[in-house]
């Protein structure tokens, strides 16, 4: 079993904490990674552009002359591509991007980022955060102790509010819950900070097989 390092929230040391194999040490597959992140940026995507079609536009009804003895070409609609404020043909409309992968590949390829993530000692653990209320300058103050000066990944629990308000000011730190933790979230940032409980969660949340 291998072990991740943990730290107070002075940024200080304070020993090693066990994590499991089959989490944090796996085969690291890119292909997988590359999928996950594209499906999940497919699935973020969202279509913006609609033109209406020959059926949408207002008008229509009556032939706007007889088809034949008019020496004009013949016409069944005003609301054809041809004419002015008709339809658009073939026009962009209402496409969905989203795809989805098995679970047993979002599960490898998020272990495969830890994975590499726990390599390039990029993971750090924080034994308790303890915010008795909202202070985002406490939780700058902490970055700095932890020389997190980049990018950062912040890992908690679902009941860790105080925390989450008090990080969400700063532009450089992402806040996710360890149960909605996806492949995606761990490659985008350059620094991991997880607290002790959302780790034991996380890896809860492997042993039940849950996403």
């Amino acid at each position: 079993m291998i072990k991740l390092p943990l730290y107070n929230v002075d940024g200080e040391k304070t020993g090693e904490v066990e994590v499991k194999d089959e989490i944090f040490n796996v085969t690291v597959k890119e292909h997988l990674v590359h999928s996950t992140v594209v499906g999940y940026l497919a699935n973020q995507r969202r279509a913006q552009a609609r033109t209406k079609g020959k059926g949408e536009v207002s008008g229509g009804g009556a032939k706007p002359w007889k088809q034949k003895g008019t020496g004009r070409a013949r016409a069944g609609s005003n609301t054809s591509p041809i004419w002015r404020r008709g339809g658009v043909a073939h026009g962009p409309g209402s496409s969905d991007y989203s795809y989805s992968l098995p679970r047993k590949v979002r599960r490898k390829a998020l272990c495969a980022a830890l994975t590499a993530g726990k390599k390039q000692e990029s993971i750090k653990v924080v034994e308790n955060l303890g915010f008795s209320s909202p202070r985002t300058k406490d939780a700058e103050k902490i970055l700095v102790n932890m020389k997190l000066e980049r990018k950062t990944l912040l890992v908690v629990n679902d009941s860790d509010e105080n925390v989450r308000k008090s990080f969400g000011n700063i532009k450089r730190v992402r806040v996710v819950s360890s149960l909605s933790l996806n492949t995606y979230d761990v490659i985008d940032c350059e620094h991991i900070l997880i607290t002790r409980k959302a780790l034991e969660v996380l890896e809860n949340r492997f042993i039940t097989k849950q996403d």
